[in-house]
């Protein structure tokens, strides 16, 4: 899944720091701009982790328009991916019968229908 979040990049005089609006406490530092692109790009990823292990609702990513700035920093857009590993985990569940047998007259792959579905979820699309 890739997820996009806007960044605010903080300069001061020994290096950067960066803060993402959506995700209270989530911070970086850098000491070339690159550095702190990467290191960004890093905290995004370990606080989306966090939050879908918790089993928490990650935030609709903030129009990056509605975010001040000064003269001192900018704002951007961080990306980055996580991947969930090819470990599967099996599930048990119910639907009705006449779904079921549509969906194996028309060759439908449950678990990924599923497994899309929550991905949606989780993203709160």
């Amino acid at each position: 899944m890739n997820f996009i979040y806007p960044c605010i990049i903080h300069c001061e005089e020994d290096g950067y720091w960066s803060e993402f609006v959506d995700f209270e406490g989530c911070f970086s530092e850098g000491d070339t701009l690159d550095e702190i692109l990467s290191n960004s790009k890093e905290a995004l990823q370990s606080i989306i982790l966090y939050n879908i292990e918790k089993g928490k609702d990650l935030p609709v990513s903030t129009p990056i328009k509605e975010i001040a700035e000064d003269e001192n920093s900018f704002k951007t857009y961080i990306d980055c991916k996580i991947s969930g590993g090819t470990k599967l985990v099996k599930k048990t569940l119910s639907i009705p019968e006449w779904v079921n047998n549509i969906g194996i007259e028309r060759q439908l792959n449950f678990s990924k229908i599923l497994t899309d579905a929550i991905i949606k979820e989780i993203k709160n699309i």
